[in-house]
């Protein structure tokens, strides 16, 4: 296995190296462990982003664990891994997937959806992945967990 994103169980207690909007990391009804990301409902776009080291060839592979606040609707989340020069040059996407309105489960009773995605391979020249986690803008939305948010590359 060639990179993996760091802290995916933010364990931590904070994003880092995760970048977002609109997110923070909390404790208690977590997936795994003690911690767990929250992407802020109610109408914000909420993200959290991590740059991966990648090389061509290599396979993706992301496996996240997602559930919602509380009994009003979870909002749109995608998920994405995206590919990138040496120079941060888009090269394409590698997975794109949308888990629909309200179709996640309540944290508080102990339910989790799990998300596996695979890309395609890396094409020529990919140094980077940039994997992405969004909630979309939708009023009245419960905020969105993750956690156990796990992704690797590998030789195909």
């Amino acid at each position: 296995m060639a990179s993996f994103a760091l802290n995916h169980g933010f364990e931590t207690g904070d994003l880092s190296p995760w970048i977002g909007q609109n997110a923070s990391v909390t404790s208690g009804n977590a997936h795994q462990g003690l911690f767990k990301a929250v992407l802020e409902g109610d109408g914000k776009n909420s993200f959290i982003y991590q740059w991966v080291p990648a090389i061509a060839g290599e396979i993706g592979e992301m496996f996240v664990s997602l559930a919602k606040s509380d009994s009003r609707p979870s909002p749109y989340v995608t998920a994405t891994i995206q590919y990138y020069s040496p120079a941060f040059e888009f090269l394409g996407y590698g997975a794109i997937d949308l888990i629909d309105i309200d179709s996640l489960p309540h944290a508080d009773l102990h339910r989790w959806k799990t998300l596996y995605t695979y890309s395609s391979s890396l094409p020529t020249n990919t140094k980077w992945a940039l994997v992405v986690l969004n909630a979309l803008p939708l009023s009245g939305s419960s905020d969105v967990y993750l956690d156990t948010t796990i992704i690797k590359f590998n030789y195909a």
